[in-house]
Protein backbone atom coordinates (compact mmCIF):
# COMPACT_ATOMS: atom_id res chain seq x y z
CA UNK A 1 0.00 0.00 0.00
CA UNK A 2 0.96 3.42 -0.92
CA UNK A 3 2.34 6.23 1.68
CA UNK A 4 1.42 9.72 1.75
CA UNK A 5 3.56 12.04 2.20
CA UNK A 6 3.54 13.20 5.75
CA UNK A 7 2.67 16.83 6.77
CA UNK A 8 5.87 18.42 7.51
CA UNK A 9 7.13 17.98 3.69
CA UNK A 10 3.21 19.08 2.89
CA UNK A 11 4.15 22.22 5.30
CA UNK A 12 7.32 22.94 3.47
CA UNK A 13 6.17 22.80 0.34
CA UNK A 14 3.06 24.77 0.84
CA UNK A 15 5.11 27.77 2.60
CA UNK A 16 7.31 27.48 -0.68
CA UNK A 17 4.07 27.91 -2.69
CA UNK A 18 3.01 30.93 -0.71
CA UNK A 19 6.44 32.89 -0.92
CA UNK A 20 6.39 32.74 -4.57
CA UNK A 21 2.70 33.85 -4.45
CA UNK A 22 3.53 36.92 -2.69
CA UNK A 23 6.67 37.75 -4.99
CA UNK A 24 4.24 37.60 -8.16
CA UNK A 25 1.80 39.85 -6.22
CA UNK A 26 4.03 42.46 -5.46
CA UNK A 27 5.41 42.53 -8.76
CA UNK A 28 2.29 43.09 -9.92
CA UNK A 29 2.49 44.09 -13.87
CA UNK A 30 6.09 43.57 -14.32
CA UNK A 31 7.12 40.36 -16.09
CA UNK A 32 9.34 37.54 -13.78
CA UNK A 33 12.72 37.54 -14.76
CA UNK A 34 13.34 34.14 -13.50
CA UNK A 35 11.19 31.30 -12.40
CA UNK A 36 10.81 30.27 -8.36
CA UNK A 37 12.43 26.61 -7.72
CA UNK A 38 11.94 26.14 -4.16
CA UNK A 39 15.01 23.60 -2.66
CA UNK A 40 14.52 20.09 -2.44
CA UNK A 41 12.59 19.00 0.34
CA UNK A 42 14.90 16.99 3.53
CA UNK A 43 13.11 13.68 4.36
CA UNK A 44 13.22 11.26 6.83
CA UNK A 45 14.25 7.87 6.34
CA UNK A 46 11.36 6.42 6.41
CA UNK A 47 9.88 9.00 3.87
CA UNK A 48 8.85 8.76 0.08
CA UNK A 49 8.66 11.80 -1.70
CA UNK A 50 5.22 13.67 -1.97
CA UNK A 51 3.17 12.92 -5.16
CA UNK A 52 4.11 16.27 -7.70
CA UNK A 53 0.13 16.10 -8.18
CA UNK A 54 -0.91 16.46 -4.99
CA UNK A 55 2.09 19.50 -4.59
CA UNK A 56 1.64 21.31 -7.56
CA UNK A 57 -0.32 24.67 -7.05
CA UNK A 58 -1.77 26.26 -9.88
CA UNK A 59 -0.31 29.71 -11.64
CA UNK A 60 -0.76 32.81 -10.16
CA UNK A 61 -3.72 34.19 -12.12
CA UNK A 62 -2.01 37.10 -14.51
CA UNK A 63 -3.16 40.45 -13.60
CA UNK A 64 -4.95 42.73 -16.11
CA UNK A 65 -4.68 46.34 -15.91
CA UNK A 66 -7.40 48.33 -15.02
CA UNK A 67 -7.70 51.58 -16.65
CA UNK A 68 -8.10 54.60 -13.97
CA UNK A 69 -11.95 55.43 -13.90
CA UNK A 70 -12.71 58.64 -16.21
CA UNK A 71 -14.87 60.93 -15.16
CA UNK A 72 -17.11 63.02 -16.70
CA UNK A 73 -15.64 66.87 -17.66
CA UNK A 74 -17.57 69.07 -15.50
CA UNK A 75 -18.23 72.21 -16.94
CA UNK A 76 -19.34 75.27 -14.83
CA UNK A 77 -21.69 78.71 -16.06
CA UNK A 78 -21.94 78.73 -19.44
CA UNK A 79 -20.34 75.59 -20.70
CA UNK A 80 -16.63 76.55 -19.61
CA UNK A 81 -14.63 73.67 -17.76
CA UNK A 82 -13.94 73.67 -14.62
CA UNK A 83 -11.21 72.07 -12.34
CA UNK A 84 -11.52 68.34 -11.68
CA UNK A 85 -9.71 67.03 -8.29
CA UNK A 86 -8.99 63.70 -8.75
CA UNK A 87 -8.45 61.47 -5.99
CA UNK A 88 -4.71 61.06 -4.38
CA UNK A 89 -3.53 58.05 -6.84
CA UNK A 90 -5.08 58.08 -9.76
CA UNK A 91 -3.00 60.86 -11.40
CA UNK A 92 -4.45 64.37 -12.57
CA UNK A 93 -5.76 65.55 -15.95
CA UNK A 94 -2.54 66.00 -17.96
CA UNK A 95 -4.84 69.16 -19.34
CA UNK A 96 -5.39 71.55 -16.60
CA UNK A 97 -8.22 73.63 -17.58
CA UNK A 98 -8.22 77.74 -17.10
CA UNK A 99 -6.23 78.94 -13.42
CA UNK A 100 -9.58 80.39 -11.15
CA UNK A 101 -9.16 83.92 -10.43
CA UNK A 102 -11.29 85.92 -8.11
CA UNK A 103 -12.10 89.70 -8.63
CA UNK A 104 -12.13 91.75 -6.51
CA UNK A 105 -14.36 94.40 -7.15
CA UNK A 106 -12.58 98.02 -7.01
CA UNK A 107 -12.79 99.85 -3.73
CA UNK A 108 -15.69 102.67 -4.65
CA UNK A 109 -13.75 106.05 -3.72
CA UNK A 110 -15.69 108.85 -2.04
CA UNK A 111 -16.75 111.89 -3.75
CA UNK A 112 -14.94 114.85 -2.18
CA UNK A 113 -16.10 116.17 0.21
CA UNK A 114 -18.29 119.94 -0.86
CA UNK A 115 -16.39 122.85 0.38
CA UNK A 116 -18.27 125.56 2.89
CA UNK A 117 -19.09 128.25 0.26
CA UNK A 118 -16.70 131.13 0.97
CA UNK A 119 -18.51 134.51 1.38
CA UNK A 120 -18.28 137.01 -1.20
CA UNK A 121 -17.17 140.29 0.04
CA UNK A 122 -20.37 143.25 -0.39
CA UNK A 123 -19.30 145.59 -2.68
CA UNK A 124 -19.28 149.31 -1.45
CA UNK A 125 -21.98 151.31 -2.89
CA UNK A 126 -20.73 154.02 -5.21
CA UNK A 127 -23.18 156.86 -4.02
CA UNK A 128 -24.59 156.70 -0.85
CA UNK A 129 -25.95 159.57 1.62
CA UNK A 130 -27.33 159.30 5.52
CA UNK A 131 -29.02 161.59 7.43
CA UNK A 132 -27.14 162.29 10.55
CA UNK A 133 -26.82 165.40 12.92
CA UNK A 134 -23.84 167.76 12.74
CA UNK A 135 -22.15 169.15 15.87
CA UNK A 136 -18.95 171.26 16.01
CA UNK A 137 -16.60 170.93 18.41
CA UNK A 138 -15.12 174.77 17.82
CA UNK A 139 -18.62 175.94 19.04
CA UNK A 140 -18.35 174.88 22.72
CA UNK A 141 -14.83 176.71 23.42
CA UNK A 142 -12.97 173.91 24.23
CA UNK A 143 -10.11 171.70 22.80
CA UNK A 144 -9.52 168.34 21.50
CA UNK A 145 -13.57 167.79 21.56
CA UNK A 146 -13.57 165.85 18.52
CA UNK A 147 -14.60 162.23 19.66
CA UNK A 148 -17.14 163.25 21.95
CA UNK A 149 -18.49 165.45 19.34
CA UNK A 150 -18.66 162.71 17.20
CA UNK A 151 -20.27 160.19 20.02
CA UNK A 152 -22.56 163.36 19.81
CA UNK A 153 -23.71 162.97 16.79
CA UNK A 154 -24.24 159.20 16.77
CA UNK A 155 -26.46 159.26 19.81
CA UNK A 156 -28.59 161.74 18.57
CA UNK A 157 -29.10 159.88 15.66
CA UNK A 158 -30.67 157.29 17.79
CA UNK A 159 -32.22 159.44 19.83
CA UNK A 160 -29.88 159.28 23.25
CA UNK A 161 -29.22 162.65 23.90
CA UNK A 162 -32.07 164.26 26.22
CA UNK A 163 -34.29 166.77 24.87
CA UNK A 164 -32.87 169.72 26.18
CA UNK A 165 -29.59 169.13 24.22
CA UNK A 166 -30.35 167.45 21.14
CA UNK A 167 -30.41 169.64 18.58
CA UNK A 168 -28.67 172.77 20.45
CA UNK A 169 -25.36 174.11 18.81
CA UNK A 170 -23.23 173.63 21.47
CA UNK A 171 -24.36 171.69 24.21
CA UNK A 172 -24.41 168.04 23.01
CA UNK A 173 -20.40 167.57 22.80
CA UNK A 174 -20.04 168.85 26.36
CA UNK A 175 -23.15 166.72 27.52
CA UNK A 176 -21.04 163.74 26.04
CA UNK A 177 -17.81 164.52 28.24
CA UNK A 178 -18.70 165.99 31.11
CA UNK A 179 -22.33 163.78 31.32
CA UNK A 180 -21.47 160.29 29.45
CA UNK A 181 -18.24 159.97 30.78
CA UNK A 182 -18.78 160.12 34.12
CA UNK A 183 -22.16 158.07 33.78
CA UNK A 184 -19.85 155.10 32.09
CA UNK A 185 -17.19 155.53 34.09
CA UNK A 186 -19.65 154.84 37.05
CA UNK A 187 -21.27 151.91 34.85
CA UNK A 188 -18.14 150.30 34.79
CA UNK A 189 -17.27 150.67 38.41
CA UNK A 190 -20.31 149.24 39.78
CA UNK A 191 -19.57 145.90 37.60
CA UNK A 192 -18.86 142.50 40.00
CA UNK A 193 -15.55 140.95 39.54
CA UNK A 194 -16.68 138.24 36.96
CA UNK A 195 -18.14 141.59 34.94
CA UNK A 196 -15.43 143.80 35.22
CA UNK A 197 -13.26 140.27 33.55
CA UNK A 198 -15.34 139.55 30.74
CA UNK A 199 -15.35 143.65 29.79
CA UNK A 200 -11.22 143.88 30.10
CA UNK A 201 -10.75 140.74 28.20
CA UNK A 202 -13.16 142.14 25.16
CA UNK A 203 -11.83 145.55 25.02
CA UNK A 204 -7.68 144.32 25.76
CA UNK A 205 -7.73 147.53 28.47
CA UNK A 206 -8.25 147.85 31.86
CA UNK A 207 -10.83 150.66 31.63
CA UNK A 208 -10.26 152.15 34.88
CA UNK A 209 -6.46 152.75 33.76
CA UNK A 210 -4.93 156.35 33.48
CA UNK A 211 -4.52 156.26 30.07
CA UNK A 212 -8.73 155.37 29.30
CA UNK A 213 -10.19 157.84 32.00
CA UNK A 214 -7.47 160.70 32.57
CA UNK A 215 -8.56 162.42 29.61
CA UNK A 216 -9.18 166.08 31.10
CA UNK A 217 -6.47 168.69 31.19
CA UNK A 218 -5.72 170.59 34.35
CA UNK A 219 -8.63 173.18 34.09
CA UNK A 220 -11.16 170.43 34.21
CA UNK A 221 -12.63 171.39 30.88
CA UNK A 222 -10.34 170.60 28.32
CA UNK A 223 -9.12 166.85 27.01
CA UNK A 224 -5.61 166.09 27.15
CA UNK A 225 -5.60 162.90 25.79
CA UNK A 226 -8.24 160.43 25.45
CA UNK A 227 -8.55 160.04 21.38
CA UNK A 228 -8.85 156.66 22.42
CA UNK A 229 -10.76 154.03 20.37
CA UNK A 230 -12.02 151.93 24.08
CA UNK A 231 -12.64 154.90 25.94
CA UNK A 232 -15.22 155.89 22.64
CA UNK A 233 -16.44 152.05 22.99
CA UNK A 234 -17.02 152.26 26.70
CA UNK A 235 -18.78 155.81 26.58
CA UNK A 236 -20.99 154.61 23.75
CA UNK A 237 -21.74 151.27 25.60
CA UNK A 238 -22.33 152.18 29.22
CA UNK A 239 -23.66 156.00 28.65
CA UNK A 240 -25.54 155.53 25.32
CA UNK A 241 -26.61 151.52 24.95
CA UNK A 242 -24.79 151.75 21.58
CA UNK A 243 -22.59 148.85 20.94
CA UNK A 244 -20.07 149.41 17.98
CA UNK A 245 -19.05 146.65 15.70
CA UNK A 246 -15.61 147.13 14.67
CA UNK A 247 -14.65 146.61 10.84
CA UNK A 248 -11.81 148.67 8.59
CA UNK A 249 -12.37 151.38 6.60
CA UNK A 250 -14.05 149.14 3.37
CA UNK A 251 -16.07 147.68 6.02
CA UNK A 252 -17.36 150.52 7.27
CA UNK A 253 -18.15 151.90 3.12
CA UNK A 254 -20.47 148.61 3.04
CA UNK A 255 -21.98 149.32 5.79
CA UNK A 256 -23.36 152.43 4.19
CA UNK A 257 -25.53 150.56 1.90
CA UNK A 258 -27.81 149.54 5.25
CA UNK A 259 -27.97 152.79 6.20
CA UNK A 260 -25.32 152.47 8.81
CA UNK A 261 -22.46 155.34 9.65
CA UNK A 262 -19.38 154.87 11.28
CA UNK A 263 -16.73 156.71 13.46
CA UNK A 264 -13.14 156.49 11.77
CA UNK A 265 -10.17 157.23 14.07
CA UNK A 266 -6.62 158.01 12.55
CA UNK A 267 -4.24 160.76 11.79
CA UNK A 268 -5.62 164.25 10.24
CA UNK A 269 -2.37 165.09 8.84
CA UNK A 270 -3.15 162.93 5.34
CA UNK A 271 -6.59 163.99 4.97
CA UNK A 272 -7.41 166.41 1.75
CA UNK A 273 -10.52 167.99 1.17
CA UNK A 274 -11.68 167.60 -3.02
CA UNK A 275 -13.13 171.66 -2.80
CA UNK A 276 -9.35 172.86 -2.22
CA UNK A 277 -9.90 174.47 1.12
CA UNK A 278 -7.68 173.62 3.62
CA UNK A 279 -8.95 170.14 5.43
CA UNK A 280 -8.42 171.31 9.29
CA UNK A 281 -8.92 174.40 11.62
CA UNK A 282 -5.35 175.96 12.53
CA UNK A 283 -3.26 173.21 10.98
CA UNK A 284 -3.93 170.03 13.51
CA UNK A 285 -2.49 167.34 12.44
CA UNK A 286 -3.09 164.76 15.36
CA UNK A 287 -5.09 161.94 16.30
CA UNK A 288 -8.89 162.86 15.40
CA UNK A 289 -12.02 160.95 14.82
CA UNK A 290 -15.16 162.14 12.63
CA UNK A 291 -18.44 160.29 11.58
CA UNK A 292 -18.81 158.20 7.90
CA UNK A 293 -21.70 159.51 6.58
CA UNK A 294 -21.80 158.67 2.74
CA UNK A 295 -19.81 157.65 -0.02
CA UNK A 296 -19.54 159.79 -3.77
CA UNK A 297 -17.61 157.77 -6.27
CA UNK A 298 -14.13 158.13 -5.47
CA UNK A 299 -14.91 160.98 -2.37
CA UNK A 300 -16.14 159.98 1.12
CA UNK A 301 -18.47 162.08 2.36
CA UNK A 302 -17.56 163.49 6.36
CA UNK A 303 -19.58 164.90 9.06
CA UNK A 304 -15.82 166.44 10.65
CA UNK A 305 -16.14 168.44 14.06
CA UNK A 306 -12.99 170.36 13.27
CA UNK A 307 -13.40 172.20 10.03
CA UNK A 308 -14.36 176.40 10.38
CA UNK A 309 -16.99 176.46 7.44
CA UNK A 310 -19.20 174.02 8.84
CA UNK A 311 -19.73 175.81 12.22
CA UNK A 312 -22.80 177.24 11.07
CA UNK A 313 -24.17 173.75 10.69
CA UNK A 314 -23.81 173.06 14.35
CA UNK A 315 -27.54 171.04 15.78
CA UNK A 316 -28.95 170.73 12.22
CA UNK A 317 -30.52 167.26 11.41
CA UNK A 318 -32.57 167.90 8.57
CA UNK A 319 -31.68 166.01 5.29
CA UNK A 320 -31.91 168.96 3.34
CA UNK A 321 -28.81 170.05 4.56
CA UNK A 322 -26.89 166.69 4.77
CA UNK A 323 -24.65 167.41 1.85
CA UNK A 324 -23.98 171.00 2.89
CA UNK A 325 -22.96 170.02 6.45
CA UNK A 326 -20.62 166.90 5.05
CA UNK A 327 -16.90 167.62 4.16
CA UNK A 328 -16.00 165.86 0.91
CA UNK A 329 -12.35 164.30 1.16
CA UNK A 330 -10.54 162.32 -1.60
CA UNK A 331 -10.75 159.09 -0.50
CA UNK A 332 -7.39 157.48 -0.82
CA UNK A 333 -6.56 160.38 1.28
CA UNK A 334 -9.16 158.91 4.34
CA UNK A 335 -7.34 155.35 3.64
CA UNK A 336 -4.29 156.68 4.42
CA UNK A 337 -5.84 158.73 7.72
CA UNK A 338 -6.89 155.38 8.37
CA UNK A 339 -3.87 153.09 8.56
CA UNK A 340 -2.23 151.91 11.72
CA UNK A 341 1.61 152.78 12.96
CA UNK A 342 2.57 149.54 10.91
CA UNK A 343 1.17 150.78 7.34
CA UNK A 344 -1.65 148.30 7.28
CA UNK A 345 -5.53 149.52 7.67
CA UNK A 346 -7.40 149.95 10.89
CA UNK A 347 -9.24 147.13 12.29
CA UNK A 348 -11.10 149.29 14.76
CA UNK A 349 -13.57 151.91 13.39
CA UNK A 350 -17.16 151.76 14.47
CA UNK A 351 -19.56 150.82 12.49
CA UNK A 352 -22.62 151.98 14.69
CA UNK A 353 -25.77 149.80 13.81
CA UNK A 354 -29.24 150.81 15.37
CA UNK A 355 -29.06 150.16 19.15
CA UNK A 356 -31.22 146.16 19.84
CA UNK A 357 -29.36 145.18 16.62
CA UNK A 358 -26.07 143.46 18.12
CA UNK A 359 -25.50 142.54 22.13
CA UNK A 360 -26.31 145.22 24.38
CA UNK A 361 -25.31 146.28 28.23
CA UNK A 362 -27.66 145.25 30.70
Amino acid sequence: MRQHPSRRAFLQVAVAALAASSTLASAGCQAVSSAFVPSAPVLDDDEELPDPALTRQPPPPTSTPVPPPTEAPLTGPGGAPAMVARAEGLGRDPTPGPALTVVVPPTPTPPPPTPLPTATPRPRPTRAMLTVPYYSQLNIGRQNYCLPTSIAMIADRYGRLPSDVSGTPDRAPGFVADIGYRLARERIAALDSDGFKELWEEIGTDPLGGLIWNVFAANGRDLAVGMSPALAYLVLSFAFGLTPVLGTLEECLVALADDVPSILFGSYGPLKRVDGMPANAGGYVGDHAFVLVGIDYERALINDPLPSDKVRYAGERTRATASLRAVRFDLASVRRMTRGTDGEPRSDCFMMPPPGSGPSRP
